[in-house]
């Protein structure tokens, strides 16, 4: 397959959001592009086999998908599709994220 082609799109992306903080971090737009043609395509990129087989059954049932990629200078992004949205972001908000996510949770 060429380099930056996605042949087959396994799932719908719907609205796509990049972070202001990916926009001003120093992975370029190719390395972008190259991830989220991955993304399209089912490779999840750097996420463990556990992390990989559940992207596999949320394609199906609609869960969140996650994927972790590294530019060139080692820099990570993620890309997330859930329901209608896919977004790219930082390590750090994915972090940050998380943080909400598990304090609401303990409430």
């Amino acid at each position: 397959m060429q380099k930056g082609v996605v042949r087959r799109m396994l799932f719908p992306v719907g609205r796509v959001k990049i972070s202001q903080q990916v926009l001003e971090g120093s992975t370029s737009a190719q390395e972008l592009i190259d991830g989220f043609s991955r993304y399209l395509s089912g490779d999840w990129g750097d996420v463990s086999l556990q992390d990989g087989l559940a992207n596999d059954l949320a394609i199906t049932t609609g869960n969140r998908i996650v994927a972790q990629y590294s530019s060139y200078g080692g820099e990570f992004f993620y890309i997330t599709t859930y329901g209608r949205t896919t977004e790219i972001l930082t390590s750090q908000e994915v972090a940050e994220r998380s943080l909400k996510s598990t304090s609401s949770a303990a409430r």
